[in-house]
């Protein structure tokens, strides 16, 4: 959407991007589109004729997401005098702070941008917790007792103290099944898979009232 902004706290979810371990992702979170409010409507919602959008804080309609991709992979957005710049947990480099520009250069402008659905209360706090998280390792395991982060924990954790967000059981594949890709991740990581245990994806985050659709990435005037 032309003249919307992202803001210090804002967050970027990325869909699958055909590599395997995002595909391994995709195929075990992939959320009942039911499941997902955008906006106060379903994923699984249209857009009817001469139906009233929830407004924005200008009072402009807001973007209505008619269909939801499984996302596998979200980063935070941090907004300062120094320009937008992102924070998330990445596979190779750990969790890293980087201008946007560079953010697109790594990961591509194919991303979609959500706001907490209330104000928040301290975006000064999700910073700090944030940037203290910053040069840890990414953790493979997915596992919360473990070192490091993966990337929706990383956002889970910097969003603490706004109780956005809730841990679930972590899924391995549809209907609780374990996808044999995963069965030979764990064994290479020498450690048992976490199939409903506690934890987070991109897709759980988006899992009820918490977060609003802003707009796709490529459409939003970033820099304004």
């Amino acid at each position: 959407m032309r003249g919307a902004t992202v803001q210090t706290g804002d967050l970027i979810f990325l869909p699958d991007d055909g590599k395997t371990f995002s595909d391994m992702i995709s195929r075990s979170t992939a959320m009942s589109k039911d499941s997902v409010a955008l906006n106060g409507k379903t994923a699984a919602a249209t857009k009817t004729l001469g139906s009233r959008d929830p407004e924005t804080s200008n009072g402009a309609p807001a973007p209505v997401r008619a269909s939801l991709p499984t996302y596998t992979h979200v980063a935070m957005v941090e907004r300062g005098d120094d320009g937008v710049h992102i924070m998330h947990a990445t596979v190779k480099r750990g969790c890293i702070r980087q201008s946007l520009a560079e953010f697109i250069a790594d990961r591509g402008a194919d991303a979609d941008v959500f706001r907490a659905s209330r104000a928040l209360r301290d975006p000064r706090s999700i910073v700090r917790r944030a940037r203290a998280m910053l040069g840890a390792p990414y953790n493979p395991s997915f596992r919360i007792e473990q070192s490091g982060y993966y990337c929706s924990v990383f956002v889970f954790q910097a969003f603490a103290n706004e109780h956005l967000f809730h841990l679930t059981p972590m899924t391995f594949g549809p209907d609780r099944s374990v996808l044999p890709q995963w069965v030979d991740y764990y064994r290479k990581l020498g450690l048992p898979i976490p199939n409903g245990e506690w934890g987070t994806s991109p897709n759980s985050l988006l899992a009820g009232q918490a977060l609003r659709f802003i707009g796709a990435l490529a459409d939003l005037d970033r820099l304004g």
